[in-house]
């Protein structure tokens, strides 16, 4: 068998030559991506710590001034310590600092005290995620940290698969309408193809969260739009037409959703 292998590559320079170059830019993209997903992770981790410490250090100045309302110094520091900590408020925890720098009344700030709680928490849950991804000695994890590094490096072989097969296809094309629907053909399935690498990588972050029937019915359809596309050819301007009306769903049903999750805090 290694015979065999070895004649095909020895008869075939262009395949050895191709194999080469692919074997050495996915072992150099795994490498950088490693690196990226490795900075990434303790960047996340540096920013988290922060935000633990501030809210920490906020959530204590609160208290102290809702037990010692009368006591300016106290009042005057928690100020301070409001402004240092403001670039990491919500929009919510923002609306109730300003009223209490309207109002100057401490016990406002027991609602602010409900969102750095919620703060805190969701900041606990991500820094255990991250510490896990670092330093976790579970063989299950320590696979999954292998294999992360791979998951971009599929999608860019993938779409270069697709551009140079869509490029080979057209260039023995010689009708225009042949051409047109080819292209087509291709956009379609780039879109698809993007949408599921988004998905798919969101997805593997645990950041989907739920969706819902109509949305997974809205993700499906951009997906997977491209086959009624390959049997009804002529269809082109359809398939696409479909996918765009599903971007546009999609994307009212996530603003209609943001605007409930605000009328509901």
């Amino acid at each position: 068998m290694w015979k065999d292998i070895a004649a095909l590559f020895g008869s075939n320079p262009i395949v050895t030559l191709l194999i080469l170059v692919v074997g050495t830019s996915t072992l150099w993209m795994y490498k950088e991506f490693k690196e990226i997903l490795n900075r990434n992770n303790i960047a996340k981790l540096n920013l988290i710590n922060e935000r633990l410490k501030t809210f920490g250090k906020l959530e204590a100045a609160i208290a102290l001034a809702l037990k010692k309302p009368e006591d300016e110094s106290i009042l005057a520091k928690l100020y301070d310590i409001l402004g240092e900590s403001s670039a990491l408020f919500t929009k919510e925890m923002r609306e109730v600092t300003r009223t209490f720098y309207a109002q100057g009344h401490p016990h406002i700030l027991s609602a602010l005290q409900i969102f750095i709680d919620n703060q805190i928490n969701t900041s606990r849950v991500e820094k255990a995620e991250l510490s896990k991804y670092e330093n976790s000695t579970d063989v299950i994890d320590k696979i999954e940290r292998m294999i992360k590094p791979f998951v971009p490096i599929v999608f860019i072989w993938a779409f270069v698969l697709l551009l140079v097969s869509y490029v080979l296809v057209l260039i023995h094309q010689q009708d225009m309408s042949a051409k047109i629907h080819l292209t087509m053909f291709f956009v379609s399935t780039l879109i698809s193809f993007v949408f599921f690498s988004v998905l798919l990588s969101v997805g593997l972050d645990n950041k989907l969260g739920k969706q819902g029937r109509y949305r997974w019915m809205l993700h499906t359809t951009i997906v997977f739009t491209p086959i009624v596309f390959s049997l009804y050819t002529g269809l082109w301007w359809v398939s696409i037409s479909i996918q765009v009306i599903a971007f546009i769903l999609l994307i009212k049903k996530q603003k209609k959703a943001k605007n409930s999750l605000v009328l509901l805090k």
